[in-house]
């Protein structure tokens, strides 16, 4: 019976150790520039992804016969041009009204914040 208590002990300090370390690297992959310039472009793909699909089906006359290679490059195309669509909604649409939402309404300060606790 002790066996198997030290056996589960050991199984759930490797579990942490090996979290912590994910941790770290997961952070410092998140703090990464190109990952927060992706971050924001993300939503936008969201937003834009499905509409380039359906616009790409509707213009379709032919059937289209499916093998590998035509499905990564439809997948690798698709991946492009969605993110071509979110720079410029995002440089178009969301930068602009993100700069007005701060001019129009402030953030609140944290003086604010503690006189409504």
């Amino acid at each position: 019976m002790m066996w198997f208590l030290k056996s589960i002990l050991s199984l759930i300090i490797s579990i942490q150790r090996s979290q912590a370390s994910i941790s770290r690297l997961a952070d410092r992959i998140l703090r990464w520039q190109p990952m927060y310039i992706l971050g924001r472009l993300t939503y936008c793909v969201y937003l834009g992804h499905f509409t380039l699909l359906m616009s790409k089906a509707a213009v379709t006359r032919t059937p289209v016969y499916v093998n590998y290679i035509l499905i990564i490059h439809n997948v690798i195309g698709d991946l492009i041009m969605s993110y071509i669509l979110a720079f410029f909604i995002t440089i178009l649409l969301e930068m602009p009204i993100s700069s007005l939402q701060r001019l129009f309404i402030p953030p609140p300060s944290i003086n604010d914040e503690n006189k409504n606790k």
